[in-house]
């Protein structure tokens, strides 16, 4: 008896932690912002920066007149402190991203969680408000290590994948999906993400919708 508890109680973790996984927008856990409030605008979000092609985006962002929200992962911010400082000179949210993005952070205890995030944001040189899970997941576990931080979390509505498939078709479908209102998710990691972007903006023109300013994205709490 004692058994088939114990292996029910592991298969119900395990639902959670998958259902974790694919839904990020989901508030189940804790409360979660995956999208704007304002009708017709969308917002622009890099993950797992900087790299070597964070320059290239913040010229980028910097040319169409566009605020952005960069989730960095703290060992890499240590590495690039000017970038990490452009980033926040040049008007951009800069939220943490975990010091490692280690795959089994999701698996920690919640003080360990909340170690982690307040690691990656205390190499971070200004006042941090947002914190984006690795990989998206929130689970029972996550969600106890976050409110330990009073950090908010910012998720997505349209991923691109980005950071999975280096297929240009496959990403520009995805962004075709767009809507007013979405978060989008991009990554730093990709080397063709300013063809992307080029490509993404021009379908944000087709539909008649525009980049919104990060900071009106707290509104819809």
């Amino acid at each position: 008896m004692g058994c088939c508890l114990f292996g029910i109680a592991l298969l119900v973790y395990f639902l959670l932690n998958l259902y974790g996984v694919l839904s990020p927008s989901s508030s189940f856990f804790t409360a979660v912002i995956s999208k704007g409030n304002k009708e017709r605008e969308v917002y622009l979000t890099f993950d797992d920066g900087p790299t070597e092609n964070s320059a290239k985006i913040l010229d980028w962002l910097k040319e169409n007149r566009i605020t952005a929200v960069f989730f960095l992962i703290g060992n890499q911010a240590k590495q690039q402190p000017l970038i990490v400082q452009r980033m926040i000179d040049e008007g951009h949210i800069v939220g943490a991203h975990t010091m490692t993005h280690r795959w089994d952070f999701p698996l920690r205890r919640p003080d360990n969680i909340a170690t982690e995030i307040m690691k990656g944001v205390e190499v971070i040189p200004c006042t941090v408000e947002w914190f984006r899970p690795p990989f998206g997941v929130i689970n029972p576990l996550v969600a106890l290590g976050v409110k330990r931080t009073n950090l908010k979390i910012m998720t997505w509505s349209l991923r691109t994948f980005d950071g999975v498939t280096f297929d240009k078709y496959k990403i520009i479908q995805r962004l075709k999906k767009v809507k007013g209102k979405d978060i989008i998710l991009f990554h730093d990691t990709n080397d063709d993400i300013i063809s992307l972007l080029d490509r993404f903006n021009e379908i944000i023109d087709q539909k008649e919708l525009t980049f919104g300013h990060p900071s009106s994205i707290g509104d819809s709490i």
